[in-house]
């Protein structure tokens, strides 16, 4: 066994030692040995570890980066990246331990991390408001056509088939209705909201990275879910009341404080690798996803 200590080193504060047989070393600040486990073994009670900290354009302009490799992101989203092979990943910290959120009906719903933000990993399909009122529940179509108050429905207006998977279906009236159809704690995601989350896309892929692998209609293109989003094909119905594009396309509302005939919206679908936004009539009926309220 081997030791260096300052006095070996004047620059070094700590003791290396070097196990030659085992081929691992232990930087402590008492010379302790190395654990025959670890090639590499720091101990402290004063000290911690510090990475290489680095900007997310110098983290994704690393050439070749090798599966494991550990960065600490600064300036954007701010944590710990680890690269597993095909992407980077954000490391799990102490704020990401929001797994599961219900709703007022008693819906569950798993959480992910994207980012910075917690998102609903599932279609919202809660039929009250947050504080309990009732959704009014339309289904014949010209009424829905006539609306300009809150509604909501599943796809063909057959909740029990398609509701589970995905979700229900809901006007912009519902969606901007100031009682909140998310759970508490949690909102309907503003234009803001969701360009947070596409710069996040942009930089790790492209929607195809927030699209299910299943259930979509070929060629679903650029299908990963490698962030976890799992957007589904849940289609919409539009301000006639007609249900369209079912395993096709996958839309959700934004909120916006200002009613307008028209509302801003985001979508995928089953052709396109794209993230798109535009605005769609007020009295369609769109999926949507809650997003948590960072405190």
């Amino acid at each position: 066994m081997q030791q260096i200590t300052k006095a070996t080193v004047p620059l070094l504060a700590v003791f290396i030692s070097f196990a030659l047989a085992a081929q691992n070393v232990a930087i402590s600040i008492d010379g302790s040995e190395p654990d025959e486990s670890a090639i590499l073994d720091l101990q402290s009670n004063t000290k911690g570890f510090l990475a290489p900290r680095m900007t997310q354009e110098d983290r994704l302009q690393i050439p070749y980066p090798a599966t494991g490799l550990l960065v600490y992101q600064v300036g954007h989203d701010n944590g710990f990246y680890y690269f597993d092979g095909d992407g980077w990943t954000m490391l799990n910290v102490a704020d990401n331990s929001v797994h599961y959120v219900t709703d007022v009906d008693g819906n569950v719903y798993p959480v992910v991390r994207i980012g910075a933000q917690h998102w609903m990993a599932e279609n919202l399909r809660v039929t009250h408001f947050r504080n309990g009122d009732p959704i009014p529940h339309v289904g014949e179509n010209y009424q829905w056509s006539i609306l300009s108050s809150p509604a909501v429905t599943a796809y063909n207006d057959m909740a029990c088939v398609y509701a589970p998977v995905f979700g229900m279906l809901y006007n912009s009236f519902a969606v901007n209705d100031t009682r909140g159809i998310c759970p508490d704690g949690w909102t309907i995601p503003d234009a803001a909201k969701w360009q947070q989350l596409a710069d996040w896309i942009n930089n790790e892929g492209d929607g195809g990275s927030m699209k299910t692998v299943p259930l979509w209609h070929p060629p679903n293109t650029n299908a990963t879910n490698s962030t976890g989003f799992s957007a589904l094909p849940a289609g919409y119905r539009d301000e006639n009341g007609q249900y369209l594009m079912l395993y096709a396309a996958g839309l959700f509302w934004m909120a916006q404080d200002e009613p307008s005939p028209e509302m801003p919206a985001t979508w995928l679908t089953n052709t396109s690798g794209t993230l798109y936004n535009d605005n769609r009539p007020a009295r369609e009926g769109l999926s949507v996803r809650c997003v948590l309220v960072e405190k």
